[in-house]
Parts: C-alpha cells; sequence; structure tokens
C-alpha cells in the first residue's frame, strides 16, 4: 500500500523552517492513518465475527481488560439476565457481578500465562433445565477479550431420578459429581456453598442406600439404564 500525504497553502509556499518541520512530522502522520486504516478493518473484522458467531444457541461478548462491555448482542446480554442470580447492573457497559468475578479469575490466569495459553475453565450455569456455558478468548497483544456464551438443554435423564426420591436439586448435584466434579466444583457451577454441596449429597446416600459418591454415581446409572463408563 502507497500512503501519500499532500498538503497545500493558497497564499504563500512553506519556508525552508516549516518544510523541516513537515518532515518530522510525516513519519508520524503516516502512522496515524495506518492505525486508522486498520482499526477500520478491525471494526470490519468485528462485525463479521459477531455475524458469524450469532445464532439461536450461540452469542458473543466483546470486553475490555477492565470487565466493561465493548459490545454484545441482545441476545448475549438476555441470557446474563436470565442466568446471573444477582441483580442486572444499571449501567449498560458492565457485567452482573455473578460473570465479573468468573471474569477477573480468567484474567488473573491469563496474566499469569506464557506465550503458550492454557485452556481456560469455562463458566457453566444451569438453570430450569438449560445450561449456559461461557469461554473466555483472550487476547494478549489489545485491550479487548471475548466471551463466547453457548446455551444448550441441560441433561434431562438426570431428572428421572425424581421417581426414585430424589428432588430436583439432589439430581443436578448427582449429575455434577457423576462427571468427576468435586463439591467446591459443583458449588460454583450451581452457585451452593461447599457445605449445602455436602448435605445434598448425604440425602442422596440415604436415599439410594450408598455409603459413597462412586456407588451414588453407579447406582444412579444403572436407574437411568445408562452404562457407567
Amino acid at each position: 500500500m502507497v500512503t501519500a500525504i499532500l498538503l497545500t497553502r493558497s497564499q504563500r509556499d512553506f519556508t525552508e523552517r516549516e518544510r523541516g518541520l513537515l518532515n518530522r512530522l510525516h513519519p508520524h502522520l503516516e502512522r496515524a492513518f495506518r492505525n486508522t486504516a486498520s482499526l477500520n478493518r478491525l471494526s470490519r473484522d468485528v462485525d463479521a465475527l459477531f455475524e458469524l458467531l450469532e445464532s439461536p444457541t450461540s452469542s458473543v461478548i466483546a470486553l475490555s481488560e477492565s470487565g466493561s462491555v465493548k459490545r454484545w448482542a441482545m441476545q448475549a446480554k438476555t441470557w446474563i439476565a436470565q442466568y446471573c442470580r444477582t441483580p442486572f447492573p444499571a449501567s449498560g457497559d458492565r457485567l452482573p457481578d455473578c460473570f465479573a468475578e468468573w471474569y477477573q479469575r480468567q484474567l488473573a490466569l491469563v496474566a499469569r500465562e506464557t506465550l503458550s495459553p492454557l485452556p481456560h475453565e469455562p463458566l457453566i450455569v444451569d438453570k430450569d433445565g438449560r445450561q449456559l456455558t461461557v469461554q473466555l478468548i483472550s487476547d494478549h497483544f489489545h485491550d479487548e477479550h471475548l466471551l463466547l456464551l453457548n446455551e444448550k438443554r441441560g441433561d434431562a435423564s438426570w431428572s428421572a431420578l425424581g421417581k426414585h426420591g430424589l428432588t430436583p436439586r439432589e439430581s443436578e448435584v448427582l449429575a455434577w459429581v457423576a462427571k468427576g466434579k468435586t463439591n467446591a466444583d459443583v458449588g460454583v457451577i450451581l452457585g451452593l456453598s461447599d457445605r449445602t454441596v455436602q448435605k445434598h449429597l448425604e440425602h442422596i446416600y440415604q436415599k439410594l442406600g450408598v455409603e459413597t459418591r462412586t456407588t451414588a454415581t453407579v447406582r444412579a446409572l444403572k436407574m437411568l439404564g445408562i452404562e457407567p463408563e
């Protein structure tokens, strides 16, 4: 690409001193022009990215390092309002606290990464039989990160444990335990304390007639007709 900058003056010609100053300014003006062109291209790329990722089951949010929202689709905003258990902020450029805390933790992990980025643990939120997964895509060189959102229907088969006496919440807890999650993991996913998760497990053990999380998982899988892996 060739960049040409033309300066004209109608009344009189430039003096030698002015020409010297302009020659010094020229590389800075050229850099400003190229930066503007790059930003325009980036804006078009972001538009294309949003258009590509938007679907009935997926959406995207662009955030700054501080967590302020630079851009998000209406679907993403609606999902976060539905899945978040805290009030939605009045400011339109800020995530609710429940999502912002996870985002800041992810950024802290990103800051400790080397040139070989590590896979990030997604945020998984369940509500009313549906599940929202939020994945951070970090940009190490620009003040912008992306959150990829995907919504899907939860594993409905575990709700069938209700006929064996388990409550919907106990079925949820056992479903995550069966996937290898610790009490702390389950607490984060379902918005519960470790103690509450343990209480649910104690009730599950009593109802299923078992003593450990492993035997509870095996018993539940057999009840659902699922072959243990």
